[in-house]
């Protein structure tokens, strides 16, 4: 008897686990591929203003967007409960494999510019909208 009890615990844990609450987990997961992303956009454009001559002007830009989207993928590790170490570690990973797809030199930024520029506008733009929509939510939650 004891040991179908224990078969029985052991199908149904696991199961009910599972369906505790699938959005969550979807939610979750989509929120660190997004994370992901940011920490890639974020490794782009510090790679990026780093090829650009001092005269540019764009440089100034991107720079602080490079701040921006570091912060805003910080940001979002923390409210989705990575630990620091896992945040800093992606970011690093990806800068490391932008560097690699230049292979080390400026003068190809323009491999990585044709592969991520795109994306990258569309992940700051988006980035900004869910940092205001977190910033409501908090001060909603923090007048409750």
């Amino acid at each position: 008897m004891k040991k179908f009890i224990i078969f029985v615990l052991m199908l149904f844990i696991p199961a009910s686990a599972a369906m505790a609450n699938p959005n969550n987990l979807i939610k979750q997961d989509l929120d660190d591929k997004y994370q992901q992303e940011l920490s890639r956009c974020a490794a782009f454009y510090e790679i990026l203003a780093g090829c650009l001559d001092e005269e540019d002007k764009q440089k100034n830009k991107i720079t602080a967007l490079s701040k921006k989207t570091v912060q805003q993928a910080m940001q979002l590790g923390i409210k989705n409960k990575l630990k620091i170490d896992k945040i800093i570690s992606r970011l690093r990973q990806e800068r490391a494999s932008l560097i690699s797809d230049i292979k080390g030199q400026c003068s190809n930024y323009t491999v990585i510019v044709e592969k991520h520029l795109e994306n990258c506008s569309n992940v700051t733009n988006v980035a900004d909208e869910v940092v205001k929509d977190w910033e409501k939510k908090d001060r909603g939650s923090a007048a409750e």
